[in-house]
């Protein structure tokens, strides 16, 4: 058995594939399962079970973007799906940020606020925003992927420090101090 547990960490870790099977613990006996099968026996449904024999394709084709736009707007797809709305920078003076999304908490009417009923203005709480920053990391093929750079990190974190700041470009979306924000890193890794 920790020979099998072996080589499935080494698919995991090495060459960043899901191994087609598993090995668990029942009543206290080791046991070996077809990956499919096992889920099924956890009560997983057939439509999860057939995304996952798609899983080689898509990280092979995910492995295959290069830079540009293409990662970009996988991004702003990722965002757009997790938070409602979500949408692709331009690619120039975007201060590190390539996809945003956001998600409404609640309308705050400016009449509550400050008494007026006045200009619309997006006050901080009111949006939960999301902010993403795309890297590809160049290398095709199976075997183990190039890592990505500490410096793709770094400015992962300046993003987010530059919009809280008073430079920040986004602040049509309504990012204060106290805006919820949370920043994404999207990566081919």
């Amino acid at each position: 058995m920790g020979n099998l547990t072996h080589a499935r960490e080494r698919i995991l870790r090495d060459e960043c594939l899901v191994p087609t099977f598993v090995i668990y613990e029942d009543r206290g006996v080791s046991q070996i399962a077809g990956l499919s099968n096992y889920l099924e026996l956890r009560g997983y449904d057939a439509h999860f079970r057939n995304r996952l024999v798609q899983h080689n394709s898509i990280r092979d084709a995910l492995r295959r973007l290069q830079r540009g736009h293409h990662l970009e707007a996988l991004a702003a797809a990722i965002l757009n799906e997790a938070c409602g709305r979500g949408e692709a920078t331009q690619p120039s003076g975007d201060q590190g940020i390539d996809a945003i999304g956001w998600k409404e908490l609640i309308t705050i009417d400016a009449s509550f606020s400050d008494g007026s009923a006045s200009i619309p203005q997006i006050f901080p709480g009111q949006n939960v925003l999301a902010l993403a920053s795309s890297k590809a990391v160049v290398g095709q093929g199976r075997g183990k992927p190039k890592l990505l750079d500490v410096a793709h990190v770094r400015e992962l974190v300046g993003g987010w420090v530059i919009q809280r700041s008073p430079v920040g470009k986004w602040k049509e979306f309504g990012i204060q101090t106290l805006t919820p924000l949370q920043m994404i890193l999207v990566t081919t890794y």
